[in-house]
């Protein structure tokens, strides 16, 4: 991932291997499966035989009943009596996959799960189960790999929720002491937990493990939600963990209390046994890339288009709903870099032309892999200048542009002069296709549309731009004092020019807009880093969005990133920003409304500033050395977050700044984000968010214990703990409120504490 030119042609030879080992593959798994007639506990079976499992399918049940491995060990172990004791039946009946369908008043109750009678399978091709309910409501599909057993929920009734659940025997026995399993969001964890203490959160995968066993059972979830899962071992006795047989249950969408969270068809899980044990991070992070192989639409389309979330404004919206029903929140953090969208020698000290070409495809499996779901597509105005903050000081080149260059004349970088009039489809095709490929990620997109910084910074930036009267054939010069340096073609300026060149960048604007509108993953970003000369006329562009995106399907919020210039009698002020009309804002350090010292650099204010507020490293010490810790602090402040790159080439830089974004981002779904709000007096680390009496997310920056004032509640939370220096995460026993408690954290460093109030 270094950023560093790429050979198109070597790319294309690459795909072209690539599909063809994936039709061989194809055509391999489809003849390593093979489905017979078989029995077990008395009932009828598919058995369902492959490279690296044995599936015995029940087909009045409609699910599984046995899972058996290279060894011989069964990962399931159905026994069909008893089949509805509890907990006794944790033994025997309660174990399967998918134990779909449940509920005392769902007639369908027991539809997906062995020993049930609700179901009628059959064959539906060679490596293909398909099982509908008697009542014809419910219908599904499992289709079976050398490797994996896919589910999909082709029919579901409106009116009733499911889920999906795992209930068996990990590596063949009961042994919750020996058993370790892990998440997406780390692992191996060895932490048990029973009926009276479930874990619930939001995963992608998960696998289970046991210390005798030398493979693992890895299950996985094709689209992210917000839904709740859970975790918990159920002992076949009172005994609990202790008892002499149980089992493990795993449900996506299993909420709390035993509520399933699915609604509709769609749906889709992956399962299978995975050669090989998780000892540690190195192995865990092997099967993390399996996990992906498994689930290539890992991400769903990023949904949208984001609105302001009406009940806490600190967050967007995309209109998805929790399982409480109410709004859920919307948490945007993620790397941005200066060559996202056009192809320049910015501070790479290339002097090369045309400039390097910038591996986008990389740069978006990167921020993927790192957990992120934010970033910025950067806009050049400058198609030539002379660097003057590098060592080398280089003449660097940039390109796409929006317009056209088809002279006559030839423009003062050599090239022919821009037709203003004259779109450059190249551009906006490249522009779009950007944004959707990061929407099909999950990442949101902030599109910049003006750069000031170059225009107001860079000694020879106005010779070569285009709004320059040399350099184009439309008769435009915005430099209308003739200084040299174009300052007005970011201005508000009632003149005949003025008017015709703010023509001009409407024009463009409406072609940006057309042709992103039907994307759902986009915000509008009007300008980086104008002073404070630009503030009437970024508040204009602002306005302009709104207008021209109300004739549109669709409508995107519009932001204000800081007013900053190097000359101070130019620079603009946070206020500024917050008074602005934008829908978001970026700001700079410095006092925030209500002073007490706070500032968004080092200690990012906890009062509500009146916008959502995105701190980006870049106006905030841009090239600074950062780990985890800022970024937690910034989102325990309420604060979205986005970071310069400015290293992107070196293999370690970043490594640790891009690591605490992407827990930010996996945390933030983890939480009700929607009810919390950030608290300096709830934890006495000072950084928390909470909801009183509910749940709270504390932040430790520094080392030792610390309490967390739960006086305001009686009920009982559970804890869990997590180390962002390690990604190790631990739970804890459970606390009960009604006083100050306290709290020593079983890792040193900067830890993190969420508690949850059990229901």
């Amino acid at each position: 991932m270094n950023g560093l030119p790429s050979s198109r042609r070597a790319g294309l030879r690459s795909h072209c291997c690539l599909g063809v080992l994936a039709l061989l593959g194809a055509l391999a798994s489809a003849r390593a499966v093979t489905i017979t007639e078989a029995e077990h506990e008395g009932r009828a079976q598919f058995k369902v035989a492959t490279a690296s499992a044995t599936y015995h399918y029940d087909k009045a049940g409609g699910g599984f009943s046995r899972l058996i491995d290279r060894d011989g060990k069964d990962w399931i172990s159905f026994r069909k009596e008893p089949l509805k004791e509890v907990p006794a039946s944790a033994a025997a009946g309660f174990r399967g996959v998918p134990n779909t369908v449940f509920g005392k008043d769902n007639p369908d109750a027991g539809a997906g799960h062995p020993g049930h009678d609700q179901c009628v399978s059959s064959l539906a091709g060679g490596d293909t189960i398909r099982t509908v309910s008697k009542s014809g409501r419910w219908a599904w599909s499992w289709r079976f790999t050398e490797t994996n057993a896919v589910f999909t929920m082709e029919k579901a009734p409106a009116e009733y929720a499911w889920w999906f659940l795992y209930e068996g025997t990990i590596g063949g026995r009961w042994s919750p002491r020996t058993h370790y399993w892990g998440t997406d969001t780390g692992g191996p964890r060895r932490e048990i937990t029973d009926t009276k203490r479930q874990l619930f959160e939001q995963w992608r995968w998960a696998y289970f493990g046991d210390d005798q066993s030398p493979r693992v059972l890895l299950l996985a979830q094709a689209e992210q939600d917000a839904l709740p899962d859970t975790l918990w071992f159920m002992g076949s006795t009172r005994a609990g963990l202790d008892a002499s047989d149980g089992m493990v249950v795993f449900g996506f969408g299993r909420g709390p209390g035993g509520k399933p969270q699915f609604r509709g068809a769609g749906h889709k899980f992956v399962l299978g046994l995975v050669e090989g044990a998780v000892k540690d991070a190195a192995s865990h992070a092997q099967l993390a890339v399996v996990a992906g192989q498994w689930t290539p639409a890992a991400k769903p389309a990023a949904r949208g288009p984001l609105r302001v979330h009406p009940t806490n404004p600190r967050y967007f919206a995309d209109g998805s709903t929790n399982s409480d029903g109410s709004l859920h929140a919307v948490y945007l953090a993620g790397s941005h870099i200066w060559q996202s969208f056009p192809d320049t020698g910015h501070r790479l000290e290339s002097g090369a032309e045309p400039p390097p070409v910038f591996d986008f495809d990389a740069f978006l499996k990167l921020l993927e892999a790192s957990g992120h779901n934010f970033t910025r597509l950067w806009r050049w105005e400058l198609p030539k200048w002379t660097e003057g903050d590098t060592k080398t000081k280089q003449t660097e080149h940039s390109q796409p542009h929006p317009w056209q260059r088809t002279g006559p004349g030839l423009a003062n970088d050599g090239k022919p002069k821009f037709d203003l009039s004259k779109f450059d489809d190249g551009y906006f095709e490249r522009l779009r296709s950007r944004v959707k490929l990061a929407g099909e990620r999950g990442i949101y997109v902030a599109v910049m549309l003006f750069e000031c910084w170059g225009v107001q910074h860079v000694t020879n930036a106005w010779q070569y731009h285009p709004l320059a009267g040399p350099n184009n054939i439309n008769g435009l010069e915005a430099d209308e004092d003739g200084d040299g340096w174009g300052l007005e073609s970011h201005s508000l300026r009632d003149t005949g020019m003025g008017r015709r060149v703010l023509a001009v960048q409407e024009a463009y604007v409406r072609k940006v807009l057309e042709t992103l509108n039907g994307l759902d993953n986009v915000l509008y970003e009007i300008a980086n880093e104008g002073g404070s000369y630009s503030a009437p006329w970024q508040n204009h562009m602002v306005g302009f969005v709104r207008r021209a995106e109300a004739g549109m399907p669709k409508q995107h919020l519009a932001g204000i990133t800081f007013y900053y210039s190097r000359d101070r009698a130019r620079r603009g002020s946070n206020e500024m920003l917050f008074q602005s009309v934008a829908d978001w804002v970026s700001p700079s350090d410095g006092p925030a409304a209500g002073g007490n010292g706070f500032g968004f650099k080092a200690n990012p204010p906890p009062d509500f500033q009146g916008k959502i507020i995105v701190a980006d490293t870049d106006h905030l010490g841009w090239n600074a050395r950062r780990d985890h810790d800022w970024f937690w602090k910034q989102f325990c402040r309420g604060n979205h977050i986005w970071y310069l790159e400015w290293a992107y080439a070196s293999p370690t830089e970043a490594v640790a700044s891009r690591k605490g974004i992407g827990q930010t981002v996996a945390w933030s779904r983890k939480v009700n984000l929607a009810a919390m709000q950030p608290s300096t007096d709830a934890a006495s680390t000072a950084y928390c968010l909470a909801n009183p009496g509910r749940e709270y997310l504390a932040y430790q920056p520094g080392r030792g214990g610390f309490t967390v004032d739960l006086r305001n509640t009686s009920a009982t939370f559970s804890v869990e703990w997590f180390a962002p220096g390690t990604e190790a995460s631990q739970l804890g026993e459970a606390v009960r409120g009604g006083s100050v408690q306290s709290f020593t954290p079983p890792h040193d460093g900067p830890v993190v504490l969420h508690l949850k109030a059990k229901d």
